[in-house]
């Protein structure tokens, strides 16, 4: 079993989302760069990647366009039947 650490994965996420914010990308298109350019992520850091964001959208009074909102619909099933054992 591999011990996951939850907050440096967060904080990756972050990283990953600011990092387009910081180039001057709204936030709904940083959102999809940083999936995109991510795709080859494992099941867990999809879904931290996922969740961190949505977060940050509610923390900051962000409108979560109907693209991410399924997206994250898809995400949260992912978690429902995610093997938490296996990290």
């Amino acid at each position: 079993m591999n011990k996951v650490n939850f907050y440096q994965k967060k904080y990756e996420a972050l990283e990953k989302f600011y990092g387009w914010v910081d180039q001057g990308s709204e936030y709904d298109v940083a959102v999809e760069q940083s999936i995109y350019y991510n795709k080859q992520m494992d099941e867990l850091d999809e879904i931290i990647l996922n969740i961190t964001i949505a977060t940050r959208f509610s923390r900051c009074g962000k409108t979560i366009s109907d693209k991410f909102k399924n997206r994250l619909e898809n995400i949260i099933s992912k978690y429902k039947t995610l093997n938490l054992e296996k990290y």
